[in-house]
């Protein structure tokens, strides 16, 4: 029982040991031992009590059975090791992967994201040309190519600054000077928002031999005091008249035009004037003072009146670009994204155009649009400068 204990005693006190890895052959640890122990009895003092034989055959015999156990445990122990590097190199690898695994992720995300503002601004562009595709736009002016039979009408705005040109479309077959002769009839003073038509009254006669028109006031006609009255009344006369190719107006019994004095016959001519909006539905000749250059009255017709109900034609967010060659105006845009809104991009070439003809050019040619066709206007040819502006179809009336 006692033996038993001792080597029990010895197999824990061995397992207490440095772990040793020795991979050498049974065989040769045999003989290396039992060369030891012989080279150690030779040290010896031969006074040593000698150990018997059969006791270092015994131990010899316990090392050689608890070899295969150390060794054993050893392999367990290193064992045991890798499989603790592997689950600690398998928890990294996999946290690695996490990370990147988040990192393409969030790449992902950020690309979707970004894809989806890109698609979201392309839905908002397109809705915005569906948007004014489905809004018809109007027209202020009348092509150079139309050749329906046209009466000129004129009327003031509602504060007496400026004339307000009516082209009225009529049946080819009707009496143009009976129209002149009617014309308060046709002129919408409350639903257009302007002055008493001063011309009621009034009878015309045409004489386009000699480029003259005669005029018979009402009796008791009157323009009102100031200057204005008096140069509104002028530029009323020469809108209705000067396209017929009418030069002189001649009043039967005179006129007196307060400031100016009393007159029997006036010159009529259309300078150079630049066109803005009138109560957002006419476009008006504004004279220019100073004589304005084309490029002048151009930069001017980015200004509102809100007290005269005018409002600009070029929108503050347009730069242009002037140049000239003869009869053709050349406009280039600044780096324009777009048009927000095609209404304003229409009134605005046909402010331009009309502005153009006031200043003796023909045709305008506009370079770097932000798009090459708007409503009936192909912005990549030269455009000619319309017939007449403000139309006002009386065919069916």
């Amino acid at each position: 029982m006692r033996n038993n204990e001792d080597y029990e005693k010895i197999i824990a006190d061995l397992k207490q040991l440095p772990v040793i890895e020795d991979k050498t052959d049974k065989s040769v640890l045999y003989s290396r031992i039992s060369s030891k122990m012989a080279d150690s009895q030779k040290v010896k003092s031969k006074k040593q009590i000698k150990i018997v034989p059969i006791l270092a055959t015994g131990m010899v015999a316990v090392l050689l059975a608890l070899i295969p156990f150390i060794l054993n445990s050893t392999s367990d122990q290193r064992a045991d090791q890798s499989i603790n590097h592997d689950v600690a190199t398998t928890y990294d690898y996999a946290e690695e992967s996490d990370q990147v695994g988040s990192s393409e992720e969030q790449e992902a995300n950020s690309g979707e994201a970004t894809e989806n503002s890109q698609e979201e601004a392309l839905q908002q562009s397109n809705e915005l040309r569906i948007a004014m595709d489905e809004v018809p736009t109007r027209s202020h002016v009348i092509s150079a190519d139309a050749d329906e039979l046209l009466v000129y009408g004129a009327v003031a705005d509602a504060k007496n600054q400026y004339v307000i040109p009516i082209s009225f479309i009529v049946e080819e077959s009707a009496d143009v000077l009976e129209y002149y002769n009617q014309m308060a009839a046709y002129i919408q003073e409350d639903s257009w928002n302007t002055a008493e038509y001063v011309l009621e009254g009034a009878s015309f006669e045409l004489n386009e031999a000699d480029k003259e028109v005669l005029i018979e006031l009402k009796d008791g006609f009157t323009l009102g005091e100031g200057s204005a009255h008096a140069y509104v009344f002028e530029q009323m006369l020469a809108s209705m008249f000067t396209p017929l190719g009418i030069e002189k107006a001649i009043f039967k019994d005179g006129v007196d035009l307060g400031p100016i004095g009393f007159i029997e016959e006036m010159p009529l001519n259309q300078g150079e004037t630049l066109y803005k909006l009138y109560n957002n539905e006419f476009l008006i000749p504004v004279p220019t003072s100073n004589e304005l250059s084309i490029e002048e009255a151009l930069v001017e017709m980015n200004l509102n009146e809100p007290e005269f109900n005018v409002a600009q034609t070029i929108p503050d967010e347009i730069q242009l670009e002037v140049q000239s060659s003869g009869s053709l105006l050349e406009l280039t845009f600044d780096d324009v994204q777009e048009f927000t809104n095609e209404q304003d991009a229409v009134t605005m070439i046909e402010a331009i155009l009309m502005t153009a003809k006031s200043y003796g050019f023909e045709n305008v040619q506009f370079h770097n649009p932000p798009m090459q066709q708007i409503s009936g206007y192909n912005l990549a040819e030269p455009i000619n400068v319309p017939r007449a502006v403000n139309p006002v179809d009386l065919r069916d009336e």
